[in-house]
């Protein structure tokens, strides 16, 4: 799937920001920001249903929660 967002990912100012808030997940970032460019802020803080209501920031300290959050990535259309 990160192939698919490898096209949007110039490394921008934004892009960095956003790797830095997902704890270092360059890949989940990438993927991230092709889905939801500039609202990927507002999006990783919100809680979503796919993810029992938990926001992706609190997917990044647990290693199955990150795997949950990647299926769910993977699940968007």
């Amino acid at each position: 799937m990160i192939s698919l967002h490898l096209d949007t990912w110039t490394l921008s100012d934004s892009q960095a920001r956003l790797i830095d808030k997902l704890n270092g997940e360059k890949e989940l970032a990438i993927v991230i920001w092709g889905e939801f460019k500039e609202s990927a802020f507002n999006w990783i803080t919100k809680k979503i249903p796919a993810l029992d209501n938990i926001s992706p920031m609190d997917c990044l300290n647990d290693e199955n929660l990150i795997n949950r959050l990647k299926v769910c990535l993977l699940r968007m259309p």
